[in-house]
């Protein structure tokens, strides 16, 4: 095989072979600088998770506080309760004892509402009597008038 040696060839060959060894060395780097952020990102992953536990245990520490304070005012009132004997029962019955009279209240006023309806009616009832009984007096008086 003939090979050949001008002086433009070798130095076209040489061209390519750096620009092949340009090439190698961009990819290199950018592998590189691609490990380089992949390594960031796992850092700043494994950070978030860890600032994402510490507030889970924070949140669960506060609710373990909260739910002991609750249980501690719960049992406070029942102590206060049975001190002075004003328990869940008697709340109970004075809701219920509330409750009857709004109830009561409420049919009072509904009946109140309902008589005065059936006076309204029997005022409208009666002036209608009134004015049909006047009619009829005019009716008479004229028909009077009539024969006479």
């Amino acid at each position: 095989m003939f090979i050949l040696t001008t002086p433009v060839i070798v130095m076209h060959i040489e061209k390519e072979k750096s620009r092949e060894r340009e090439r190698k060395k961009r990819t290199r780097e950018k592998e590189s600088e691609r490990e380089i952020e992949k390594e960031k990102e796992k850092k700043r992953e494994r950070e978030r998770e860890r600032d994402r536990e510490k507030n889970r245990t924070k949140k669960r520490e506060h609710n373990k506080i909260e739910r002991k304070r609750r249980e501690r005012k719960r049992r406070e009132r029942k102590m206060r309760e049975r001190k002075t004997g004003t328990g869940e029962r008697k709340r109970r019955e004075k809701r219920r004892e509330r409750k009857m009279r709004k109830t009561k209240k409420k049919e009072k006023r509904e009946k109140e509402r309902e008589k005065r309806k059936r006076e309204i009616k029997k005022e409208k009832e009666k002036e209608r009597e009134r004015k049909s009984k006047k009619k009829e007096e005019i009716e008479r008086k004229i028909q009077k008038e009539i024969h006479n």
